[in-house]
């Protein structure tokens, strides 16, 4: 039992350190959109939960308002802007995402309410958690069904993250040779640049002393 224990303690803190989660709030006024930027790994799981609150003015306090609704777009920014989610929902719910491709993602919140151009204050509060999706519900429920044991299920849980963490590492490597490739480039449009400019001073040197030596020879100074 105490074994038990102390491998639950470990499988719980790895947990911790290989998924991330991102949770924040902020404010919208009016129909203003807020948007930010995520890089994801292609398989990425994105599982989102939020709530607004409009701010009433009569008790000026924030409260929750059954009429309005949140608007989530992710827009693929590697491929053009292409649109992969488009959802509206009530005042607090939930949102699920996977990543189809690697890249740049722009994820946007847009609060609105069913009384067209209201300026009222929104405060939305915001989660994200990413994670991998190799250990999806069906396997749990799977699992669940074989009726493994939990230090089983974590392990399986385990195996997931340590495959979505070689998958992230490959895709760090991908940008290292990217980069890598990107600064050699650089490097030798640089050195092509300073051989031009050598040539460049080397011949304007070369024209002017052949000038004044010209110039000496017409004055009869040489």
């Amino acid at each position: 039992m105490h074994l038990s224990h102390q491998l639950g303690i470990v499988f719980l803190f790895l947990g911790f350190l290989c998924n991330s989660v991102k949770s924040m709030y902020f404010f919208l006024e009016g129909g203003e959109q807020k948007c930010f930027m995520e890089e994801l790994s292609k398989g990425t799981v994105i599982d989102g939960n939020y709530k607004t609150q409009e701010f009433d003015t009569k008790a000026q306090i924030y409260r929750e308002n059954p009429n309005s609704s949140l608007l989530i777009t992710i827009d693929e920014i590697f491929d053009k802007g292409h649109r992969v989610l488009n959802q509206r929902s009530g005042s607090s719910g939930r949102f699920t995402f996977t990543a189809a491709d690697t890249g740049d993602h722009l994820i946007c919140v847009m609060a609105t309410t069913r009384t067209w151009f209201s300026k009222e204050s929104t405060k939305l509060f915001f989660d994200m958690k990413f994670s991998d999706n190799v250990f999806d519900n069906t396997q749990k429920e799977d699992a669940e069904k074989e009726k493994l044991s939990s230090i089983n299920l974590k392990i399986r849980d385990l195996n997931s993250k340590v495959a979505s963490i070689k998958r992230e590492q490959q895709y760090q490597r991908t940008h290292e040779i990217e980069f890598r490739d990107q600064s050699e480039a650089t490097n030798s449009h640089i050195m092509y640049w300073t051989i031009i400019q050598l040539i460049i001073i080397v011949a304007t040197c070369y024209w002017q002393m052949r000038y004044l030596k010209n110039f000496f020879v017409a004055k009869k100074l040489v």
